[in-house]
């Protein structure tokens, strides 16, 4: 997959992660938590929602790098790949060592964006 095909799919997805966690904050909240009432779940739901207008941000951001080439272009795939990995640790960490159990498919995700970005960041050529 190019460059560009391949920033645009993440792209997209991330937003649509964004949105997802937006809309469902609360849901979220109480499946990872279903414990939480009141006030506790309200914190929950407002963590969610600023954890979602990042990914939309990110989201944002990763569609309009999809129209670098060459060396900018590989930067960009580099950084996508890099990002995907701290969350990932992040969230196999928590998996770990916390109550709060992130879910497999995102962080199989995670990988696989990860993965792919460095494998298309190689084949990116560089005038």
């Amino acid at each position: 997959m190019n460059a560009k095909t391949l920033m645009t799919v993440i792209g997209v997805i991330t937003l649509i992660e964004g949105f997802g966690f937006y809309f469902g904050a609360e849901a979220v909240t109480s499946g990872g938590f279903p414990q939480l009432s009141g006030n506790a779940l309200q914190v929950g739901a407002i963590m969610h929602e600023a954890l979602a207008s990042i990914m939309i941000g990110m989201g944002c951001l990763i569609l309009f790098l999809r129209n670098n080439t060459g060396e900018a272009a590989k930067n960009s795939l580099m950084g996508i790949a890099l990002a995907n990995l701290v969350f990932l640790v992040g969230g196999s960490i928590h998996l770990v060592n916390s109550p709060a159990k992130p879910p497999l498919p995102a962080l199989g995700l995670m990988l696989v964006i990860a993965i792919a970005c460095f494998v298309s960041a190689k084949k990116v050529k560089v005038d």
